[in-house]
């Protein structure tokens, strides 16, 4: 009795595995998240400047389109549904497009005062979704998840002819929704295009610079992302 409960098992197990199938992706993201970096590149100088000085400013470097990878995992036939019809989860990782500006003031001989402020990091978004095979090249997905975003802030300075640095990191959490669709390729290679909304995260920068206290630096993870995947099915 054992022997056949066992047997039903795995035959039970390699039809649900038929049916499922795994692989990995690459990937290119535009960077939705926006920065007020511009406010910055727009603020008079500093009143602390004296007449003799001089007073330079760094434009604001931003960012760009990032690569990534992941991983993922779909099944077909689940609660009834067709072979037509997909569950799905996949986990990426994605960087975040750095940031950059600064400034400072010079007499004669060397600097005086100093500072430049990065702002970087990654992006993991986990995602589950539902994929519809409309023809034999085509499908459509729409899911849901929640992106992990490690941010990163870090600020080299000169202050009193010394020189330092300081960092420090933050970690959120946003929901996220998306909507794709998948051009099949073959049998085991999809070109994707995806648009993912994040529906909140804000970084602040937590160093003050000086005769810019009034400008809050932060970085916003929140708004419209897209992307384009190219899919690998391995099983």
């Amino acid at each position: 009795m054992k022997k056949i409960v066992l047997v039903a098992a795995v035959v039970v197990a390699f039809t649900n595995l038929a049916f499922a199938e795994f692989g990995i992706f690459g990937n290119i993201r535009g960077s939705g998240n926006s920065s007020n970096f511009k406010d910055f590149a727009s603020a008079p100088a500093p009143t602390l400047v004296g007449p003799s000085q001089k007073f330079s400013k760094q434009s604001p470097e931003e960012h760009g389109m990032t690569p990534g990878f992941g991983v993922f995992y779909e099944h077909s036939k689940l609660f009834g549904m067709s072979e037509k019809s997909y569950i799905g989860v996949n986990v990426s990782y994605n960087g975040i497009g750095e940031d950059r500006l600064g400034y400072s003031i010079e007499d004669s001989v060397y600097s005086i005062q100093h500072a430049q402020v990065t702002s970087n990091g990654y992006q993991i978004p986990i995602t589950v979704y539902y994929k519809y095979k409309t023809s034999p090249k085509f499908a459509l997905k729409a899911g849901a998840g929640v992106t992990y975003v490690f941010s990163k802030w870090e600020l080299e300075y000169i202050e009193s002819h010394i020189a330092g640095s300081a960092s420090k990191t933050e970690t959120i959490l946003a929901p996220h929704v998306d909507l794709g669709i998948e051009w099949i390729l073959g049998k085991v290679v999809t070109l994707g295009f995806d648009l993912s909304y994040a529906l909140g995260g804000k970084s602040n920068n937590p160093y003050i610079l000086l005769g810019y206290e009034s400008v809050k630096l932060n970085r916003d993870f929140s708004g419209l992302y897209a992307g384009a995947n190219l899919r690998f099915y391995i099983l």
